[in-house]
């Protein structure tokens, strides 16, 4: 949620990631993982529709 200030309103995104601390986690493991959950992010998010497309180009050009 979301603080009121002079500004607008700042919000706080919290980012979970896979893996432990100094360990290595292969590419191809985390891929679709770390896709769908920006996707699902945009979704409900208010991000502008711009915004949205760049961000589904980017992980499709990953996939090629």
């Amino acid at each position: 949620k979301g603080t009121d200030s002079e500004e607008g309103q700042t919000t706080v995104t919290e980012h979970r990631t896979m893996g432990q601390a100094g360990t290595s986690v292969p590419y191809d493991t985390v891929y679709g993982q770390y896709r769908n959950e920006a996707m699902e992010t945009l979704e409900n998010s208010s991000v502008p529709y711009g915004m949205r497309e760049l961000v589904s180009d980017y992980f499709a050009t990953l996939e090629r």
